[in-house]
């Protein structure tokens, strides 16, 4: 089955991605913003100090945000407010540093959030895949986790693909 498109326009539900000329970017292509969440599940880091765990999301941080945006999800204002303060003691000048509040059950934005599709017409340039999350099967607790791309697409106003498979 066709994905379903997902726009505050009304598009053709059977429209695919490519058949709307949008493609998927190699990983090795230019970008301009990495996405990040910040860690705040024990659960899923057995047997590691989470504040180690931070320090190294604050390491990653401090070595993207030169170069490009990073986007940070945290699950509420206080984490907010907490990460902010991390990263300035950590020399990280926070203007290129962005901080969402949308909550994760977990910090593995690779496995649940969104993909990036492109394409080189100037209406809607960036659209995103929205797959479904079930944490390894059902391993952890998801239904944050499955939100997120719909939550970054809203917070971005861009259009999504949702191919309906996990």
């Amino acid at each position: 089955t066709s994905p379903a498109f997902i726009s505050t326009r009304k598009m053709n539900n059977k429209s695919n991605p490519a058949s709307l000329g949008y493609r998927m970017p190699a990983e090795w292509e230019p970008h301009s913003a990495t996405w990040l969440s910040w860690p705040h599940n024990a659960d899923t880091w057995p047997g590691q100090d989470m504040s180690a765990v931070e320090e190294v999301y604050v390491t990653m941080v401090r070595a993207l945000y030169p170069g490009e945006i990073v986007n940070l999800l945290v699950n509420d204002t206080e984490t907010a407010k907490y990460v902010s303060a991390r990263l300035r003691q950590a020399g990280v000048t926070l203007n290129s540093i962005h901080i969402h509040i949308i909550p994760t059950n977990d910090a593995w934005m690779r496995d649940y959030g969104p993909n990036s599709l492109v394409r080189s017409d100037s209406a809607d340039p960036v659209a995103f895949n929205n797959w479904h999350f079930k944490s390894g099967g059902g391993k952890y607790p998801w239904d944050k986790d499955d939100r997120v791309g719909s939550s970054i697409a809203e917070l971005l106003g861009i259009p999504v693909f949702r191919p309906g498979i996990i």
